[in-house]
């Protein structure tokens, strides 16, 4: 699942499939990255282990990239897919 955000700036939930590019989406404390994109607001820690094997979250913030599959920490992200999911 992923929290699209549209153009009124309302949230809600649709399949992580259905993402197309341009959107954006919501990525809420401990969930899931649902597919890659560009940091467009907030910041927060990312469990990178399961697709880098990086041991340690790493800090994202505005304008970093963001892979399909790891973990947020505490924090809540805007994120714009920038390719096809």
């Amino acid at each position: 699942m992923a929290v699209l955000v549209n153009n009124s700036g309302r949230d809600h939930r649709i399949g992580a499939r259905l993402l197309q590019y341009g959107d954006q989406f919501r990525v809420l404390p401990h969930s899931r990255v649902p597919t890659d994109g560009k940091i467009i607001d907030g910041a927060t820690e990312i469990d990178g282990s399961m697709p880098t094997r990086e041991a340690t979250p790493t800090l994202e913030k505005i304008d970093d990239l963001v892979v399909a599959g790891t973990i947020n920490s505490d924090g809540t992200i805007l994120v714009q897919l920038e390719h096809e999911a």
